[in-house]
């Protein structure tokens, strides 16, 4: 049975209501630690490096010096950009693992859930890849011929060109809709049905082939309530961050973690609507199954 938007909305955020302590401990371990251990030792860092840049202890080891520590702070950057992502993703994985749990009435402890995330790692960090690099390519297919009119006046004025790359960034941008939406299971499927990464994208194109407007329209308007929810929870809280940014180090650390706190209150919703739905798609998708091996 089709289950419509409101009904959706309900569950999803009773279930988040009732829920709420477990989400927030959780994320509060598994992401805004990590996340403040590794900004502040990124934030420390690269102050140390200013520092030096600053009171000239850099210029003192000549051209040669500042080339290699600037490629050092680069690799250092490097390094902490990819901790970051991972964390990111072992959170998103988290989350997704949680619900499941909660949802049969179980609790996990969090390292069980930390060590389940792990497991899930290998298969998020290749699906992610893989739709980089769907996104990259067709960014360059697009964006590059209209970038190259402009730079070369092909049509002896740069205003065709920007004209056509405007069209070209268009028609990327309803292909991407179009190519996100039809997988917008994926994710789900190779967390909660253990779908491998090539196939779940044809899993998901196949829970949303004849519901394509219905599940787009869904995320749409989900999306835009999570989002008016999230500036509800951010403007008063905007004046406090922009004090916070005024102060050297401290500033920055704790309004990285201010960010992290009001994140982690309102990402689960997104994931929790995302999973109710994901279940409903397969509900609806089951019976049809079952009538075509009848026949």
């Amino acid at each position: 049975m089709e289950i419509s938007f409101t009904d959706m909305l309900s569950k999803t955020f009773n279930f988040y209501l009732k829920n709420i302590k477990t989400y927030f401990k959780t994320l509060l371990v598994l992401y805004v630690l990590p996340n403040f251990i590794v900004n502040t030792i990124m934030i420390l860092l690269f102050t140390a490096i200013g520092f030096g840049f600053g009171f000239g202890a850099i210029n003192n080891l000549g051209d040669t010096g500042s080339i290699v520590l600037s490629v050092l702070g680069g690799g250092i950057f490097a390094v902490f950009l990819f901790t970051l992502i991972l964390i990111s993703l072992i959170m998103t994985v988290s989350i997704i693992k949680l619900t499941i749990h909660l949802k049969n009435g179980k609790t996990p402890k969090i390292s069980e859930l930390f060590h389940e995330s792990l497991r899930y790692l290998g298969s998020i960090i290749q699906f992610s890849i893989i739709m980089m690099a769907i996104t990259f390519g067709l960014a360059i297919v697009f964006i590059v011929p209209g970038t190259l009119m402009i730079v070369f006046e092909l049509f002896g004025s740069i205003i065709p060109g920007i004209l056509i790359l405007i069209f070209l960034i268009l028609i990327l941008f309803i292909i991407l809709i179009y190519i996100r939406t039809n997988w917008v299971f994926s994710y789900l499927s190779i967390i909660i049905d253990k779908v491998p990464v090539i196939k779940s994208f044809k899993y998901s194109k196949g829970l949303v082939k004849g519901n394509w407007l219905r599940v787009f329209g869904y995320n749409l308007l989900f999306g835009l309530i999570v989002s008016g929810a999230m500036m509800v929870i951010m403007i008063p809280l905007m004046f406090l961050i922009v004090l916070l940014s005024l102060i050297p180090i401290f500033g920055s650390i704790a309004t990285n973690v201010l960010s992290d706190l009001m994140m982690i209150l309102v990402f689960p919703l997104s994931f929790i609507f995302l999973i109710e739905f994901y279940f409903n798609m397969k509900k609806l998708k089951q019976p049809k199954k079952m009538v075509q091996k009848k026949k």
